[in-house]
């Protein structure tokens, strides 16, 4: 069930209307929480539209059991870690919370990583001339599992850290790991920033309904107009790139380039929007992250949520800015290897995250020698714009490997795109103006002037009317197929 179907604006409307009718929180949650389970199994149980059978039945009732396994594993050592430190017993609150992070990433490496690793030990094996065939087996990966494994993660160990308040029962914690709009795809909600809002009462607000349904609105529109569209040109290079000449290569990086960003941020805006709708608040995902003008920055505005779990929980954990420069490094460099295989069991993803943890390490080496040479110095607007145009090529250029589906296919578009070897001859037209038109609205009239908040607190009947407007436009604009958003598979 995706946010973008009929099937989920009907499921949505009737898990809203029964939300608000119900008389008390408690009633609400339970209800919330049910529709969280419904919602979860239908990525097993609808499939091309249909009812996907017995065998979706039994991947429904696997996944789901997962599920619940987080629950009662965050619930059931988080509860243990709390009372432990109420005792002052620090050394078993310690090994409660080591023991439930554990099993959370015992259950998530099992059904993520299993088939990556066996692959890949029985590589060497085979490189090692050694008689050895390891069985080859990868069990289905369940939608969503690396998001509510780190939900579960933080839950736990804010709870030892104590920046956050028990909640109070197990229908609290269930309700945060597995909350449907943030279920599957994000983003990663901190339990510091979740769980208060479940002991407050909700009420039906007007202003955060209108809020609610111009995210879902601002969401459907880069989804379905600009996300989809651009899949359905990248997708048939990207398919075949040895074919392709180098023009053709560039725009299909070019593309994705958007298509990732409109994709995932408009399934962000989408689930901020409807959580809005039953009255709880999400940060946000993204802050224009094509703006960026250095890789950090951009890492402090592109998938927030992931950004700052990999800051608080590992970088951090890690040694984060304390010690020698050559410390600091590594722990860059390891949180973001880490992040490239959070995304996914490939080397092209490892490739990614070392090619990202590559630039934050030069990049914070330049810094550190910019600052003792010229203490102080501030950037004029030409070097902020190379340092601008720079970062975004490098950004572009490091989607290749997160894209391709191979290394052998990554290796094919780098060097059709530098001239390298025999290009392919197939040459496609390159709609340029869909790839950069919504791009520079974005990034240099929305991102820099926030008007669609200016519109909110200037003209309410003018935010209505664009509403409106939008939402036909986006009728008549959208994609007609069916193109999944990108992170479900993560």
């Amino acid at each position: 069930m995706t946010f973008n179907s009929l099937l989920f604006l009907c499921f949505w409307f009737l898990v809203w209307s029964a939300h608000w009718l119900l008389p008390t929180e408690r009633r609400r949650h339970w209800l919330l929480l049910g529709a969280s389970f419904l919602f979860y199994a239908c990525s097993d149980l609808v499939a091309d539209g249909g009812f996907a059978g017995p065998a979706g039945m039994q991947r429904a009732l696997l996944h789901v059991s997962l599920l619940l396994g987080f629950m009662v594993i965050g619930w059931g050592c988080g509860l243990m870690t709390a009372r432990a430190r109420e005792a002052e017993d620090a050394p078993r609150a310690k090994r409660w919370m080591a023991g439930g992070v554990a099993a959370c990433l015992l259950l998530l490496g099992t059904f993520k990583y299993t088939g990556f690793l066996l692959a890949t030990l029985q590589a060497l094996l085979t490189a090692c001339a050694l008689p050895v065939n390891l069985p080859g087996w990868q069990p289905e990966l369940p939608v969503g599992i690396s998001f509510f494994a780190f939900h579960a993660v933080c839950y736990i160990v804010d709870l030892y850290r104590r920046t956050l308040p028990q909640a109070r029962n197990f229908r609290q914690v269930s309700l945060y790991i597995g909350f449907f709009p943030h279920l599957v795809a994000g983003p990663i909600v901190r339990a510091t920033d979740f769980v208060p809002q479940l002991e407050r009462p909700k009420r039906l607000d007007a202003n955060d309904m209108l809020n609610g349904l111009r995210w879902v609105l601002a969401g459907f529109v880069a989804k379905c107009v600009f996300a989809d569209h651009l899949a359905e040109f990248a997708d048939v290079v990207f398919r075949a790139p040895a074919d392709y000449d180098r023009l053709s290569l560039f725009g299909a990086v070019s593309a994705y380039y958007g298509q990732i960003y409109f994709d995932f941020h408009g399934y962000s805006l989408m689930a901020i929007g409807v959580a809005k709708t039953l009255g709880y608040w999400f940060p946000p995902n993204f802050l224009h992250p094509y703006g960026a003008a250095s890789i950090g920055d951009f890492w402090r505005r592109w998938h927030v949520s992931l950004s700052c779990w990999l800051r608080d929980y590992l970088y951090i954990g890690l040694g984060g800015n304390r010690g020698p420069m050559m410390f600091v490094l590594r722990n860059l460099m390891l949180a973001m290897l880490l992040g490239g295989l959070w995304h996914g069991a490939s080397w092209n993803f490892v490739l990614w995250g070392a090619l990202h943890g590559s630039g934050l390490c030069v990049e914070r080496l330049w810094r550190q020698w910019s600052d003792r040479r010229e203490p102080g110095r501030q950037a004029g607007p030409l070097q902020i714009a190379f340092a601008w145009l720079f970062t975004q090529s490098f950004v572009l250029l490091c989607w290749i490997p997160f894209r391709c589906t191979s290394l052998a296919d990554t290796t094919t578009v780098v060097q059709g795109l530098l001239g390298w070897g025999a290009a392919g001859s197939t040459s496609v037209e390159v709609p340029w103006l869909l790839i950069l038109l919504p791009l520079l609205v974005d990034t240099f009239i929305i991102g820099q002037k926030a008007f669609f908040e200016r519109l909110t607190q200037e003209r309410t009947w003018l935010l209505h009317a664009v509403l409106i407007a939008g939402f036909f436009l986006a009728l008549m604009l959208m994609y007609l197929g069916t193109k999944p958003f990108i992170y479900f598979q993560f």
